[in-house]
Order: C-alpha cells, then structure tokens, then sequence
C-alpha cells in the first residue's frame, strides 16, 4: 500500500502563544493528592496515570474493580474511574468505596456518549463525567475541579 505523497495540515497563524498559555496552564493544574485509577483498558490507564503523575499526583491503579477494592487506601482523594467495566461498573465501586471513605470524591469517564450514560440511568445526573477520548490540559482541569469541589 502506497503512503499519500502530499500531507495538508491546518494553515498556522505563526504565533506559539496558545502553545504556551496550554503549557502554562497544565502546570497550574498541578497536585499532590493520591488519586486512584480504575481503567480496564491498557492503554488508557496507561496515558492517563502518566498524564496524572507528571502533574504530580500520587497514582494507584486498578485494571478492574476488584483489584481496586483490594488495593484501596485510605488517603485516595479521588477516584477516577470508568463508567462501565467487566464485571462490575465505576458507579458501584465508587458506592462501595465512599462507604469505606466518606468524602471521597470521584470522576466518571467513558468511551460512550455522556447522552448515552445519562439515557441508561448509570450515573448521577451531577456526576462528574469526562468523554474520551480527552486531552491532557482537559483531563487535568477535570481532576483539579472535582478535587476543589
């Protein structure tokens, strides 16, 4: 298969000072709370625990709920958690989890519409919820809101 010869990008206005205000911004968004990664695909868990550790956040992860359960400690800030998983669902191990830890706070995310989660009733119409595919500055203002809610 022959690759295209011509590649058309997005015409640059030459200034880089979005670059940086992005740049400036993800540094803002900084922290140090734990913040524990329920994610069952690789990759995604991946990507966003680094996303989370180069912000300075502490990260456990969990590839499901159970391990979650399992490793739960009681200085996780935050949970960050799928909405749908095998097995079981983010907003059953958040239930499980909140009653160990009352104040935990928690950030829903997934690959389905946000319409989607609402129309099956998985989520609480105030939850907190991010769509994926996300960028880093999104994903991280995300996390700095839930935190300072």
């Amino acid at each position: 298969m022959a690759l295209p010869s011509r590649f058309y990008l997005p015409r640059a206005d030459g200034s880089r000072g979005a670059l940086l205000t992005t740049s400036q911004a993800s540094s803002t968004l900084a922290g140090s709370e734990t913040v524990l990664l329920v994610e069952d695909e690789a990759a995604v868990r991946f990507l966003s625990r680094t996303i989370l550790e180069r912000a300075g956040y502490r990260v456990l992860e969990a590839e499901h709920p159970m391990a979650a359960e399992t490793g739960f400690s009681k200085d996780v800030a935050l949970l960050v958690s799928d909405v749908i998983m095998p097995g079981s669902s983010g907003p059953a191990l958040f239930q499980s989890l909140s009653a160990r830890q009352p104040g935990l706070k928690v950030l829903y995310m997934s690959g389905y519409t946000d319409d989607m989660i609402a129309r099956t009733g998985r989520l609480a119409p105030n939850a907190a919820f991010l769509q994926k595919p996300f960028t880093t500055d999104v994903f991280l203002r995300k996390v700095r809101e839930v935190l300072d809610s």
